[in-house]
């Protein structure tokens, strides 16, 4: 299935989540686990990459856990690799980051990382999928 939105959703990303700096290992596992424990995801585990372009999900494979890779440790980057999951749970079949993920990234955003919703009105083309 064509990824039609990710260039999108990566530049509009760009915007809404401006940089921040790197957590350390500790704080972003302890970031990941308040996230988890507050959206009720217990199936979902979360390594470190040290090298690479970009931050990976993995679904659940050959009864292998589901997996998020951060390379980049901050609260956007783990938050994206989240919501990939949550969507991948709600069906595997969606885009991976069409209409579903962005409304569900959106609002882990403003819940988790203090986004202003002002902010989220900007999405209304990509949470439409246009």
């Amino acid at each position: 299935m064509r990824d039609y939105q990710r260039s999108a959703v990566y530049r509009f990303e760009s915007g809404f989540a401006p940089a921040e700096p790197q957590m350390d290992k500790r704080e972003a596992r302890q970031f990941f686990k308040h996230v988890c424990q507050s959206m009720g995801i217990t199936d979902l585990a979360m390594g470190f990459r040290s090298g690479g372009a970009c931050s990976y999900y993995f679904p659940e494979d050959n009864g292998k856990p589901a997996t998020i890779k951060i390379l980049w440790r901050s609260r956007h980057s783990i938050l994206h690799e989240i919501a990939h999951h949550v969507i991948h749970k709600q069906n595997p079949n969606l885009p991976d980051h069409g209409p579903e993920f962005v409304a569900t990234l959106v609002a882990m955003a403003i819940v988790f990382n203090g986004a202003n919703p002002l902010t989220v009105r900007e999405m209304g083309d990509l949470i439409r999928g246009r």
